[in-house]
Protein backbone atom coordinates (compact mmCIF):
# COMPACT_ATOMS: atom_id res chain seq x y z
CA UNK A 1 0.00 0.00 0.00
CA UNK A 2 2.95 2.37 0.74
CA UNK A 3 4.47 1.69 -2.45
CA UNK A 4 1.27 2.32 -4.61
CA UNK A 5 0.82 5.46 -2.16
CA UNK A 6 -2.63 4.57 -0.77
CA UNK A 7 -3.91 5.85 1.73
CA UNK A 8 -5.81 3.25 3.98
CA UNK A 9 -8.56 3.40 6.14
CA UNK A 10 -9.45 1.17 9.56
CA UNK A 11 -10.72 -1.27 7.56
CA UNK A 12 -7.27 -2.34 5.80
CA UNK A 13 -5.48 -1.77 9.09
CA UNK A 14 -8.15 -4.41 10.29
CA UNK A 15 -7.10 -7.04 8.08
CA UNK A 16 -3.35 -6.47 8.35
CA UNK A 17 -4.23 -6.74 12.05
CA UNK A 18 -5.87 -9.64 11.97
CA UNK A 19 -3.23 -11.50 9.96
CA UNK A 20 -0.58 -10.73 12.42
CA UNK A 21 -2.82 -11.95 15.02
CA UNK A 22 -3.25 -15.19 13.65
CA UNK A 23 0.10 -15.76 12.37
CA UNK A 24 1.48 -14.13 15.74
CA UNK A 25 3.76 -11.85 14.41
CA UNK A 26 4.17 -9.41 17.29
CA UNK A 27 6.62 -7.03 16.41
CA UNK A 28 5.13 -6.42 12.68
CA UNK A 29 1.57 -6.02 14.31
CA UNK A 30 2.68 -3.73 16.98
CA UNK A 31 4.95 -1.35 13.95
CA UNK A 32 1.31 -1.61 12.02
CA UNK A 33 -0.82 -0.36 15.26
CA UNK A 34 1.79 2.35 15.46
CA UNK A 35 1.77 3.33 11.89
CA UNK A 36 -2.05 3.69 11.47
CA UNK A 37 -2.06 6.11 14.33
CA UNK A 38 1.09 8.24 13.93
CA UNK A 39 1.70 8.22 10.08
CA UNK A 40 -2.26 7.82 8.98
CA UNK A 41 -3.96 9.46 11.78
CA UNK A 42 -6.56 6.71 12.31
CA UNK A 43 -8.17 6.49 16.00
CA UNK A 44 -7.66 2.69 16.58
CA UNK A 45 -11.32 1.05 17.20
CA UNK A 46 -12.47 -2.09 19.19
CA UNK A 47 -11.77 -4.06 16.16
CA UNK A 48 -8.17 -3.32 16.33
CA UNK A 49 -7.43 -3.43 19.66
CA UNK A 50 -9.05 -6.78 19.86
CA UNK A 51 -6.76 -8.52 17.43
CA UNK A 52 -3.95 -7.32 19.45
CA UNK A 53 -5.32 -8.80 22.72
CA UNK A 54 -6.12 -11.95 20.88
CA UNK A 55 -3.02 -11.94 19.72
CA UNK A 56 -0.96 -12.06 23.10
CA UNK A 57 -3.91 -14.37 24.36
CA UNK A 58 -3.14 -16.84 21.90
CA UNK A 59 0.93 -16.35 22.64
CA UNK A 60 0.17 -16.56 26.60
CA UNK A 61 1.23 -13.05 26.69
CA UNK A 62 -1.34 -12.58 29.31
CA UNK A 63 0.30 -9.68 30.99
CA UNK A 64 0.58 -7.99 27.33
CA UNK A 65 -3.18 -8.29 26.65
CA UNK A 66 -4.00 -6.49 29.83
CA UNK A 67 -1.75 -3.74 28.81
CA UNK A 68 -3.16 -2.80 25.97
CA UNK A 69 -6.47 -3.58 27.87
CA UNK A 70 -5.66 -0.63 30.21
CA UNK A 71 -3.70 1.99 27.99
CA UNK A 72 -6.13 2.56 25.50
CA UNK A 73 -8.57 5.34 24.80
CA UNK A 74 -11.81 2.73 25.02
CA UNK A 75 -13.89 1.19 27.49
CA UNK A 76 -12.55 -2.69 26.40
CA UNK A 77 -15.93 -4.22 25.42
CA UNK A 78 -17.31 -7.85 26.90
CA UNK A 79 -16.11 -9.68 24.29
CA UNK A 80 -12.32 -8.68 24.47
CA UNK A 81 -12.58 -8.87 28.21
CA UNK A 82 -13.91 -12.06 27.69
CA UNK A 83 -11.12 -13.27 25.55
CA UNK A 84 -8.82 -12.10 28.49
CA UNK A 85 -10.44 -13.88 31.08
CA UNK A 86 -10.44 -17.53 28.84
CA UNK A 87 -6.95 -17.05 28.20
CA UNK A 88 -6.05 -16.65 31.69
CA UNK A 89 -8.08 -19.65 32.22
CA UNK A 90 -6.30 -21.60 29.54
CA UNK A 91 -2.46 -20.23 30.68
CA UNK A 92 -3.10 -21.10 34.21
CA UNK A 93 -3.16 -16.85 35.00
CA UNK A 94 -5.82 -17.21 38.40
CA UNK A 95 -5.17 -14.07 39.63
CA UNK A 96 -5.35 -12.09 36.54
CA UNK A 97 -8.47 -14.12 35.40
CA UNK A 98 -10.51 -13.37 38.88
CA UNK A 99 -9.39 -9.98 38.21
CA UNK A 100 -10.16 -9.32 34.83
CA UNK A 101 -13.97 -11.62 35.95
CA UNK A 102 -14.97 -8.64 38.52
CA UNK A 103 -14.54 -6.05 35.70
CA UNK A 104 -16.53 -7.47 33.80
CA UNK A 105 -18.92 -8.73 36.48
CA UNK A 106 -19.23 -4.49 36.89
CA UNK A 107 -19.82 -3.86 33.60
CA UNK A 108 -22.31 -6.83 33.19
CA UNK A 109 -23.65 -8.37 36.19
CA UNK A 110 -25.66 -10.68 34.72
CA UNK A 111 -23.71 -12.48 32.50
CA UNK A 112 -23.71 -15.78 33.05
CA UNK A 113 -20.88 -16.80 30.75
CA UNK A 114 -18.85 -14.91 33.47
CA UNK A 115 -19.63 -16.62 36.34
CA UNK A 116 -19.13 -19.89 34.88
CA UNK A 117 -15.49 -19.43 33.95
CA UNK A 118 -15.17 -18.18 36.78
CA UNK A 119 -16.49 -21.13 38.86
CA UNK A 120 -14.02 -22.92 36.21
CA UNK A 121 -11.31 -21.05 38.14
CA UNK A 122 -12.35 -21.05 41.08
CA UNK A 123 -12.24 -25.39 40.72
CA UNK A 124 -9.46 -25.45 39.09
CA UNK A 125 -7.40 -22.91 41.38
CA UNK A 126 -9.35 -25.52 44.40
CA UNK A 127 -10.15 -22.70 45.76
CA UNK A 128 -13.02 -24.00 47.33
CA UNK A 129 -14.39 -21.97 49.60
CA UNK A 130 -14.90 -19.35 47.02
CA UNK A 131 -16.55 -21.96 44.93
CA UNK A 132 -19.81 -22.33 47.99
CA UNK A 133 -20.28 -18.60 47.12
CA UNK A 134 -21.77 -19.68 43.07
CA UNK A 135 -24.40 -22.02 45.80
CA UNK A 136 -25.74 -18.73 47.38
CA UNK A 137 -26.26 -16.79 43.92
CA UNK A 138 -28.40 -20.17 43.05
CA UNK A 139 -30.79 -19.87 45.37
Amino acid sequence: MRLARFRPNQIPCVGTLAACSHAGIVDEANEYFEMMQKEYKIKPAMVHYGYLVGMFVRLGWLDEAFDIIKRKDVEPNEFIRLLLIAGCRKHGNAELGFYAAELLLKLKPKNTETYVMLLDMHISAERWEDVSIFEKIDE
